[in-house]
């Protein structure tokens, strides 16, 4: 009975895994733009809030001293689903968000949004 109770669990994890690949198959991600100035890196950004205030040490770093431009894309589709009541709705970043987090970026010297 309970090699049974593992094998469901290991099916339920399995579809569940599916089902979220499949979703992340239809995220479609913006190219980089390229800049033609050499002091500048770029960076473009789908997450939440909280993912992109967690990627700002690595952008930093990554940049090595140079000005950063940071591209927050507000057109990606979430992948949650209308029982998960998100703040967000069906966005991943709205502009709404976008204004919340933008001081809070702005306050290093080196990013420009």
């Amino acid at each position: 009975m309970n090699s049974l109770k593992v094998t469901i669990e290991e099916y339920l994890l399995k579809r569940k895994r599916n089902k979220f690949l499949k979703q992340l198959n239809q995220v479609s991600v913006s190219p980089l733009k390229k800049l033609h100035a050499e002091d500048y890196v770029s960076f473009s950004h789908i997450g939440l809030n909280g993912d992109i205030i967690y990627s700002i040490p690595t952008m930093l770093s990554i940049s090595n001293g140079k000005r950063i431009r940071l591209y927050l894309d507000v057109t990606q589709k979430t992948m949650y689903t209308s029982k998960m009541n998100h703040y967000n709705k069906d966005k991943i970043l709205t502009p709404k968000s976008v204004d919340f987090i933008k001081p809070l970026i702005l306050s290093k010297p080196q990013f420009e949004v």
